[in-house]
């Protein structure tokens, strides 16, 4: 068996082009493998709360 496919984000920074294409990766990778394998998405963290101040 493969080692497990993982992908790690950081949930204190906002969504962003980057992190989309990082997923889309991901996931090709885990379709692009042989069989069956584990694959590890690992999402930590949380966006700093906004405040009233932040609604535009």
């Amino acid at each position: 068996m493969e080692e497990a496919l993982t992908l790690v984000i950081d949930g204190t920074e906002p969504p962003s082009a980057a992190t989309a294409a990082a997923v889309q990766a991901f996931c090709d990778a885990a379709e692009d493998r042989a069989g069956s394998g584990v694959v590890v998405l690992q999402v930590s963290g949380a966006p700093p709360r906004a405040g009233p101040a932040a609604l535009t």
